[in-house]
């Protein structure tokens, strides 16, 4: 009896179910109208309709020339290609740096890109690689406004919810910044994940399972998709689950904070396979881009952050400072008996902006973590959010008539969205006009260097190496077996002390097999130009090289295996030891 009462309570952690009592779950006010997902296909209708007209310019002209563009489509095009070879997470791109290779997905999020790896099954990645990064982009819009859709249901009607969630995809710091002047596929996935997390919260009083399985998978999501991302949003959606289940739950139990911590606990293990060796693997060039971007350069209002773009995101940030100020202070003058969390909501989204100034420097000088998101004003992510929230529920209570001028109102919400699309679909045509698109030479010139960002690149030296071949130094009777990411085999007439150079740079350790048998002494090293080089002390006929797997990468893997184990355990238990039809 005590071990089904220890698994009894194992289960309720993890999986929000106790079956040993039935919790009350209070009325609330300030649920108002409640939708399944069969009352939401219309309005998904209505946002893709919606992105795919503010997106028009990249539907026919693909992603536009921006800041990480170019690296965004080398990127898809290689991990797509590795993918479909039998690599099934390409952390080593062996295309990029001229073929050099390099070690982008030990550290960028992979989630985004195996996204557009099923899109380049439909779409050739290596001369439409704008158009599978744009759908992807497009995929992404879609995607976060339904979350916030889905969000605002538990607040407001259809058309509120739609309002809101038509608000998070048109305004400007998401489509203007992000996908127009930025191209942050990364960030842009992350806010596609972020809705559902808030959305997650609102299930806490109604079914602990459905609100551990979507605040779990979109915490695990997010963590794939943009890690500096989620050290913006992770903080303030806690706050708001803290304030909402403060609110709204009749009854708080120690069981209850446990699985608010199983969230976040289980969300960090199921990731793990990527974010530890990401953040343990740190090399000096990594180091260096944290110098390169300092955070206190960064910060709004200061006139530091200069050029094109950090007037822009001054504008855009500005822009959405005074149109929340506004919108939020109509909300809270006539909207708190009908939704008790708007004071939180404000709350967050102060925080957020205050974030965004040096007022808060002295934070981000104390907390090490923060200074990995290097720009303060991500938090516009948020801030967006909250915001698109905030129109919704301000399109709520005008159709419901508890604001005085309620039309105007309504008119004054619908006029604003539909100046947002138009400012970013002008703006879109505008850098199409000035021909920043991508044509058949620039994408030639682009795909020829596959230079990877600086943070990067291993040795500048071994880009002066010719690249015709796969072995650097000229050897007639040697011929290539294998080439691989991780792998490198080679046969023929080797002589004893002949110094071999692979056209790879060099990372992490490599094991050598001679004749398939192990050397007694290191034979593979680092030549001076930073590539693989290896010399046999007697002659041979095969050499085979395979890169050692790091153990941040092992124990990374096992952890969220082991995770993932328990998770599949516990639901296993659950099914079988409760099931209806079991005695007790």
């Amino acid at each position: 009896m005590a071990q089904v009462e220890t698994l009894s309570a194992l289960s309720y952690i993890m999986l929000g179910t106790d079956h040993r009592r039935r919790e009350r779950t209070p009325q609330r006010d300030v649920i108002m109208i409640e939708t399944h997902w069969r009352g939401t296909y219309w309005s998904i209708g209505v946002i893709s309709l919606c992105a795919a007209l503010v997106m028009s310019p990249v539907i026919v002209f693909g992603m536009v020339v921006a800041d990480d563009t170019d690296l965004h489509l080398l990127w898809s095009h290689y991990f797509s290609e590795q993918l479909f070879s039998g690599d099934f997470y390409p952390r080593w791109l062996m295309g990029m740096n001229k073929g050099f290779g390099s070690p982008t997905f030990y550290f960028y999020p992979p989630l985004p890109f195996y996204v557009n790896s099923l899109l380049s099954l439909v779409i050739e990645s290596r001369t439409h690689a704008h158009y599978v990064v744009g759908f992807s982009v497009l995929l992404s819009l879609i995607v976060g406004s339904i979350g916030v859709c889905k969000w605002l249901q538990h607040y407001a009607g259809r058309q509120a919810a739609l309002a809101g969630a038509i608000a998070y995809l048109v305004l400007p710091y998401h489509l203007i910044t992000d996908v127009y002047a930025r191209g942050a596929l990364a960030e842009l996935w992350a806010m596609a994940f972020a809705p559902y997390l808030f959305y997650g919260a609102t299930l806490f009083c109604r079914s602990k399972l459905q609100f551990f399985s979507v605040c779990t998978v979109s915490l695990w999501l997010l963590l794939l998709s943009h890690p500096p991302s989620s050290v913006v949003i992770v903080p303030l959606f806690c706050i708001y689950l803290a304030g909402f289940i403060y609110l709204n739950s009749a009854v708080l139990t120690w069981q209850d904070g446990l699985l608010c911590v199983a969230v976040m606990m289980f969300a960090a293990l199921l990731s793990a396979f990527y974010t530890y060796p990401a953040v343990t693997l740190q090399s000096e060039t990594m180091a260096a881009m944290w110098d390169d971007h300092p955070y206190h350069e960064s910060f709004l209002y200061t006139g530091k952050y200069r050029g094109m773009l950090g007037l822009l995101v001054n504008l855009v940030s500005l822009f959405a400072t005074v149109l929340g100020a506004c919108v939020f202070a109509l909300c809270a003058r006539w909207g708190l008996r009908h939704c008790r969390e708007i004071y939180l909501i404000i709350a967050l989204f102060v925080l957020a902006t205050l974030m965004t100034t040096p007022l808060t420097k002295p934070l981000w000088d104390v907390f090490a973590m923060l200074q990995k998101v290097q720009f303060p004003w991500r938090y516009n992510t948020v801030i967006t959010l909250l915001l698109a929230f905030a129109l919704g529920l301000l399109y709520e209570y005008a159709r419901r008539g508890l604001l005085p001028h309620a039309g105007l109102v309504r008119y004054a919400v619908n006029a604003l969205l539909a100046g947002c699309a138009l400012a970013s679909l002008l703006f879109g045509v505008y850098l199409v006009r000035t021909g920043l698109i991508y044509d058949r030479a620039s994408y030639e010139k682009l795909f020829a260097e596959s230079l990877d960002a600086v943070e990067y690149l291993q040795s500048y030296a071994a880009l002066n190496q010719p690249n015709a071949h796969a072995i650097v130094s000229q050897h007639q009777n040697l011929r290539l077996r294998r080439w691989s990411a991780d792998t490198i085999a080679v046969e023929g007439e080797i002589a004893a002390g002949e110094k071999i150079i692979f056209r790879s740079m060099h990372y992490g350790d490599w094991n050598a097999r001679i004749d398939g048998a192990e050397p007694t002494q290191p034979v593979v090293f680092k030549n001076d130009d930073g590539l693989v080089e290896v010399v046999t002390a007697t002659a041979a006929k095969t050499i085979e090289l395979h890169r050692v797997e790091f153990w941040e990468l092992k124990l990374g893997r096992n952890i969220s295996l082991l995770a993932a184990l328990v998770l599949g355990l516990a639901l296993v238990f659950k099914r079988v030891v409760y099931s209806p039809n079991t005695k007790t």
